[in-house]
C-alpha cells in the first residue's frame, strides 16, 4: 500500500493527530514505510529543535505540540537511529505498542536491549507486550530483572499481583530471578528494588500454589550470597515470616539456617542466630552441629552478639558434656575481637569451661592469643602455664611438699629463663642504641637544633618517658630539592597539549599554571597560521561551555580546570565573555577568581601582560633566583598584575634568597623593592602599596610579626603585618548538633576588617572587590558563615589550587579546608612542620567518618612519628578537642601504634597528654579510649607519671566502663623491669634514628 505524504504531512501539522498517524501507517510494508521515512525524520528533528527552543519562552504554547505526532510518524517509518533511543518514553503506552505491534521492525531487539541498558521503567510493561507478542525476544541480562521489578510496581498503587497474573509467563522462571539480582542506583532512583509490596506479592503466589514453596525457602537462603545489602537480605526473611514455615520445614531447613552465620551481613547473621534458638528451644538439636555453627557468630564484631553466643554454649555444655571442646574450640574465635575487654570475656569463658584442653585446642588458642591485645596476652600465658603445671602435678604420684617444691622449682627456671633472655634482648639494642647516639652526637650543628637532637638525647640519658619532637618551622630548609621542576610553555604544539589536559582536570594545578603564564606570552590573535596549530584546544574551550551550558561558573574560585577556559578563548578569539564581579566577600576563591578575571581583561584588551608568578617546581614553589630573571626580562613594572605579583611573593621557597638578594640590587621598581625585603633584605623604607609589602612580610617569614609592615599598614588582620595566633574550641557540647569555633587571634592594637552588611549591597562595587591579600581573606569571615563557598575551598579540584597559594605556611590552609582526604597531603613531606593546626587536621582525619580519609590519617600519623614532627603534647590536646569521636580513635590510633615500639610510646603519651588536658565532656564510648591507654600501658611495661593525667583518671567514679579502665589504668604496675628497660632502648633507638634520615632528607640528601 503507496503511502500518501501529503495527507500525513496534513497531520502532522496539527495538535492531537497521533491516534490519525498511527491508522495512517496500518498494514504499510517497510518499502512503504522507507519511501517517507526521510520526510518523517526530517520533520521530527525539526519538532524537537523548535521544542528545545522555545519550551521556556513566552510564546511556548503547551496546546500546540506537533512533536508528539512527529514523534509517532518516525516511530512508524524510521530506523532506531534516525529515531534517537529515548523518546519512546514521551508516548502513550497503549498507542506506541498498537504501532510497533503492526508494524514489527526489525530493530525491535535493540530497541529492547537499550530498554534494559538505559533502564527505562516506564516502558517494561510495553516491553513485556512485545515479547508475549512474539515480535521482540527477551534480553538475557540482569536489568531486565530490575524493569520487571520496578516496572510491575511502577505507579502510585502498584498492583503487582494482578500484572503478574495478566503474564503468568513470568512465573516460570523470570520471577525466580528477583532472588539473585541486587538493585542499581539509576538517575537518584533504585531500580529493582523490592519493596513490602513485592514481599506480600510472592508470598501471596506462594500461599496459591503458583511457587513452589520449598522452592521460595531456598531462594530466601541462596540470596544472602548474591550481593544484596542489608535492607534487602531483610526483605527476604521478611518473606521467610510471612509464609510461616511448619516445625517440619524448619527442621529440613536446619542446615539452611546454620549457613546463614557465617554471613558478612549482621542481620542475615542475627535472623540465623535466632531462629536457630527458637527452634533449639521448641526441640533440642544435634550440640555438636550447633557449637560447631556457632564458631562463625563468635568471630562477629557484633560485642551482644558474642555473649548471647558464649551464653548458649555454655548452656549446651550443661546439656551435653561431649561437646565441650567443640563448644570451646568455638569459643576461641572470640580472642580475634578487636576489644581487649571482649577478648577477657572469652578467656574467662574458656578458663571456666575448657577443663584440661586438649593439645589442639591449647594449640589453637596459642595460634589466636598471639593477635589479642598485651593484657590478655599475658593472661593466656599464665593460663597455660598454670595449666602445664597442673598437668605435671596431675602424672605424679607425689603430693604436698613436692608438688610445692616443684612449682616453685618451675618458677625459678622460668624467671631465670625470662631474665636470660631479656638480657640478651636489652644487651643487642642496647648496642643499637649505643651506635645511634654515637651517630646522633656526630649531626651538625645546624641541623641538630632543628631535629630535637639535643633534647632527644638528654631525654635518653636520664630514661625519661618523652621523646621531644622536632623545632622548626620549614623556614630554614631546603624545599626544592625533591620536588619536580615545572617549566613555561615553549610551542604551541606543547600549549594544545597542555591546556586540555589542564582543562579537564582540576588536580593538575601546574599545567593551568603553565596555561596562564602561556597566554599571556605567546601571541595568537590575527595570525591565522597560529591559530590553525591551536585550533584544537579552542574548539576544546568552546565545546566545553557549550557543554555545561549557563551551569558553567569559572571565575568563582571553583578551579583552575574552569578558570582557563574562558581565558583560552579570549587569548585567540573576539569571543566576548562577562568578568567576574562577586556578589559576596571575595575569599580565598575569590582573590585566585579576581586574579583570573583581571588576566582576562588584559587579554580581551589586547593590553601588554607580564605573568611572574609561575611555579618553577611542583606544590607552587618558585625559585627565587628564577624569579630575579624574570624581573630582569619586564619592560614595565605596569605590565604586570598585582594578584600576580602578591602570588610570586607568598610561592618564594626559602633557599637561594640570598644570592637573589645580591642579583636583584639594580632592579627598579616597588616590586623588585619587595621582593628584596622578602628575601631578607634590611630596611626601614617601606613602600606605598599595601599588598606587596604583606606578601613580602609573609614570605619574609610566614609565623613571626613584621612590626614595620604592621605599623605601616595596620588593621589588615591575620597573617598581614601580624602573623595569626589560632585558639581552636568546640562549640555547643551539650546540644545534638555540634559545629567547629575556631577563633583567630590577633597581636594587642590590630583590628580585624569586617563588612558592613547593610552599607555593603553590592560586593562588586566595594573596596574588598579589590583587596589583595589572600592571607589575610584565609581568615575571613567565619567557620560556618553563608559565605564558606566562597570564603573557603569547598572543592577537592580547588583545594589543592588553594595550597599553592602559601606552600610556606599552610596552617590557615589545615584550618579552612575541611575534607582532609586532600588536605593532608602536604604532611607528607619531612620538610613541612606539623604545628598546631595542622596537628588539629591530622587529628581529625584519624577520628574520620569515610574510610579514606581516616587511612590518610594513619599514614601521616605513621610518617610523623617517625620522623619526629608528631608532637604528644600538641596531638593531646587536639584529641581532648575531638573527644566526641572517641569510638573512632579507639580503633584508629592502635593501628598506628601497632606499627613499631616507638609508635606505640608515642600514641600512649598522646593519650595520657589527652587526660591532662582534662577532656570537657565524655562520651560514652571513652571507656573504649581508656581501655586502649591500658594495653599499651601492658605492652610497654610503663606506668602513667602525668599528675594532671592522674588526677583526671581519679575523677572518674562509679561502675561506668571508663571509671573502671580508670582504676585499672591507675592500679597498674610495672611487673618486668627488665622488659620496660628493653622496650625503652627500642623506643629511643628509633627515636634517633628516624632523625638521622630526618636529617639527610632536610640537608637535601
Amino acid at each position: 500500500m503507496a503511502l500518501d505524504q501529503t495527507k500525513l504531512e496534513k497531520l502532522l501539522l496539527k495538535n492531537g493527530t497521533e491516534k490519525k498517524v498511527v491508522k495512517f501507517f496500518q498494514g504499510a510494508s517497510e518499502a512503504d514505510r522507507k519511501t517517507i521515512a526521510g520526510f518523517c525524520a526530517k520533520n521530527f528533528k525539526k519538532r524537537v529543535k523548535e521544542d528545545r527552543e522555545n519550551w521556556d519562552s513566552d510564546d511556548f504554547d503547551a496546546d500546540n505540540d506537533l512533536l508528539s505526532p512527529a514523534l509517532y510518524a518516525a516511530y512508524g517509518a524510521c530506523t532506531l537511529k534516525q529515531i534517537g533511543t529515548s523518546w519512546d518514553s514521551w508516548l502513550d503506552g497503549d498507542l506506541f505498542c498498537e504501532l510497533l505491534l503492526d508494524r514489527k521492525p526489525g530493530w525491535i531487539n535493540q530497541w529492547a536491549e537499550v530498554i534494559c541498558k538505559q533502564l527505562r521503567v516506564r516502558s517494561f510493561v510495553d516491553l513485556r507486550r512485545m515479547i508475549r507478542a512474539g515480535i521482540c525476544e527477551k534480553p538475557q541480562t540482569d536489568n531486565y530483572t530490575r524493569l520487571m521489578i520496578s516496572g510491575l510496581s511502577y505507579g502510585q498503587k502498584p498492583q503487582i499481583l494482578k500484572l503478574i497474573k495478566k503474564d503468568p509467563d513470568l512465573l516460570k522462571e523470570d520471577i525466580w530471578r528477583i532472588f539473585e539480582v541486587p538493585y542499581v542506583m539509576h538517575h537518584e532512583n533504585l531500580i529493582g528494588y523490592l519493596d513490602n509490596d513485592w514481599i506480600k506479592t510472592l508470598a501471596a503466589l506462594t500461599k496459591e500454589k503458583k511457587l513452589d514453596r520449598k522452592r521460595v525457602f531456598e531462594s530466601c537462603f541462596s540470596a544472602t550470597n548474591m550481593g544484596f545489602n542489608r535492607s534487602q537480605v531483610t526483605m527476604f526473611f521478611t518473606l521467610h515470616d510471612l509464609l510461616k514455615p511448619t516445625p517440619k520445614e524448619q527442621q529440613a531447613m536446619f542446615d539452611s539456617y546454620c549457613g546463614l552465620l557465617d554471613s558478612s551481613i549482621p542481620p542475615v547473621v542475627k535472623f540465623g542466630f535466632e531462629t536457630l534458638q527458637k527452634l533449639d528451644t521448641k526441640s533440642p538439636q544435634d550440640e555438636l552441629k550447633l557449637c560447631d555453627a556457632l564458631s562463625a557468630t563468635m568471630r562477629s564484631p557484633t560485642k551482644s552478639m558474642l555473649k548471647s553466643t558464649m551464653t548458649w554454649l555454655a548452656k549446651l555444655i550443661k546439656r551435653n558434656e561431649k561437646c565441650r571442646e567443640t563448644a570451646c574450640m568455638a569459643a576461641v574465635q572470640g580472642l580475634l575481637h578487636e576489644k581487649s575487654d571482649v577478648q577477657t570475656d572469652v578467656l574467662k569463658f574458656l578458663q571456666k569451661h575448657a577443663g584440661q584442653p586438649s593439645p589442639e585446642l591449647l594449640d589453637e588458642i596459642d595460634r589466636i592469643g598471639s593477635t589479642t591485645s598485651a593484657s590478655v596476652k599475658k593472661a593466656i600465658a599464665k593460663w597455660t602455664k598454670e595449666l602445664a603445671q597442673s598437668d605435671s602435678r596431675g602424672d605424679s604420684s607425689s603430693t604436698g611438699k613436692k608438688a610445692k617444691s616443684t612449682t616453685a622449682k618451675s618458677k625459678t627456671d622460668t624467671s631465670k629463663a625470662a631474665k636470660t633472655v631479656a638480657s640478651n634482648s636489652k644487651s643487642v639494642t642496647s648496642e643499637s642504641l649505643a651506635e645511634a647516639i654515637k651517630l646522633g652526637r656526630k649531626m651538625t650543628k645546624k641541623i641538630a637544633p632543628l631535629v630535637g637532637m639535643p633534647e632527644l638525647l638528654s631525654a635518653v640519658k636520664k630514661r625519661e618517658l618523652v621523646i621531644p619532637s622536632v623545632a622548626f618551622d620549614g623556614t630554614e630548609l631546603a624545599r626544592l630539592w625533591n620536588r619536580e621542576p615545572v617549566s613555561p610553555i615553549k610551542t604551541l604544539e606543547e600549549f594544545v597539549d597542555v591546556a586540555a589536559r589542564g582543562m579537564e582536570n582540576g588536580d593538575l594545578v601546574e599545567d593551568g599554571e603553565r596555561v596562564i603564564e602561556a597566554v599571556s606570552r605567546l601571541k595568537v590573535f590575527g595570525d591565522e597560521k597560529k591559530l590553525k596549530v591551536v585550533d584544537p584546544v579552542i574548539k576544546h574551550a568552546l565545546k566545553r561551555l557549550k557543554r555545561y551550558g549557563s551551569s558553567f561558573e569559572p571565575f568563582n574560585g571553583v578551579g583552575i580546570s574552569d578558570d582557563v577556559v574562558p581565558l583560552i578563548i579570549a587569548w585567540a578569539t573576539d569571543a566576548p565573555y562577562e568578568l567576574y564581579k562577586p556578589d559576596r566577600p571575595p575569599g580565598l576563591g575569590g582573590f585566585m577568581a579576581l586574579r583570573m578575571s583581571a588576566t582576562l581583561t588584559r587579554l580581551m584588551e589586547r593590553t601588554p601582560l607580564e605573568l611572574v608568578a609561575l611555579p618553577t617546581h611542583s606544590d607552587g614553589w618558585i625559585d627565587p633566583l628564577v624569579l630575579v630573571k624574570r624581573l630582569k626580562k619586564i619592560k614595565n613594572e605596569k605590565h604586570m598584575l598585582n594578584y600576580d605579583q602578591v602570588l610570586a611573593l607568598l610561592r618564594l621557597a626559602p633557599e637561594n634568597r640570598g644570592k637573589a638578594l645580591k642579583a636583584a640590587k639594580d632592579i627598579p621598581g616597588e616590586f623588585a623593592q619587595a621582593f628584596r625585603y622578602a628575601c631578607g633584605e634590611q630596611t626601614k623604607k617601606i613602600g606605598k602599596s599595601y599588598y606587596l609589602w604583606i606578601a613580602a612580610a609573609r614570605a619574609r617569614n610566614p609565623f613571626d610579626d613584621d612590626l614595620l609592615v604592621a605599623k605601616k599598614f595596620p588593621d589588615h588582620g591575620a597573617d598581614a603585618g601580624l602573623a595569626a595566633k589560632y585558639d581552636l574550641r568546640r562549640a555547643n557540647r551539650k546540644k545534638k548538633s555540634r559545629w567547629d569555633e575556631l577563633t583567630t587571634f590577633y597581636a594587642e592594637g590590630s583590628v580585624r576588617p569586617r563588612y558592613d552588611r547593610e552599607k555593603e549591597k553590592d560586593w562588586g562595587e566595594s573596596p574588598y572587590a579589590d583587596y589583595l591579600v589572600p592571607t589575610a581573606l584565609i581568615h575571613e569571615d567565619d567557620w560556618h558563615s553563608n559565605n564558606f563557598w566562597d570564603t573557603k575551598p569547598y572543592e577537592d579540584k580547588l583545594i589543592l589550587y588553594a595550597a599553592s597559594v602559601w606552600p610556606q605556611a599552610r596552617e590557615s590552609f589545615f584550618l579552612i579546608t575541611y575534607k582532609p582526604i586532600v588536605n593532608l597531603q602536604p604532611l607528607f613531606d619531612t620538610n613541612t612542620p606539623l604545628l598546631e593546626v595542622g596537628t588539629w587536621a591530622l587529628v581529625r582525619a584519624l577520628g574520620g567518618n569515610w574510610p579514606a580519609e581516616k587511612a590518610m590519617g594513619i599514614d601521616v600519623a605513621i610518617a610523623t612519628i617517625e620522623d619526629g614532627r608528631w608532637d604528644s603534647k600538641k596531638a593531646g590536646r587536639m584529641l581532648a578537642l575531638e573527644i566526641t569521636y572517641a569510638n573512632r580513635y579507639a580503633k584508629s590510633l592502635p593501628e598506628v601504634a601497632a606499627v613499631s615500639p616507638l609508635h606505640a610510646f608515642q600514641i600512649c603519651q598522646s593519650l595520657i597528654s589527652m587526660l591532662a588536658a582534662k577532656p570537657p565532656e565524655l562520651p560514652s564510648s571513652f571507656g573504649g579510649l581508656l581501655e586502649v591507654i591500658y594495653e599499651l600501658l601492658e605492652e610497654l611495661q610503663i606506668s602513667v607519671e602525668n599528675e594532671s593525667a592522674i588526677e583526671f583518671l581519679s575523677s572518674l567514679k562509679g561502675s561506668s566502663k571508663a571509671a573502671k579502665a580508670a582504676r585499672k589504668i591507675l592500679g597498674f604496675e610495672v611487673e618486668d623491669q627488665l622488659e620496660r628497660e628493653s622496650n625503652l632502648d627500642s623506643i629511643y633507638d628509633l627515636a634517633i634514628r628516624g632523625r638521622l634520615g630526618t636529617e639527610r632528607r632536610l640537608a637535601g640528601k
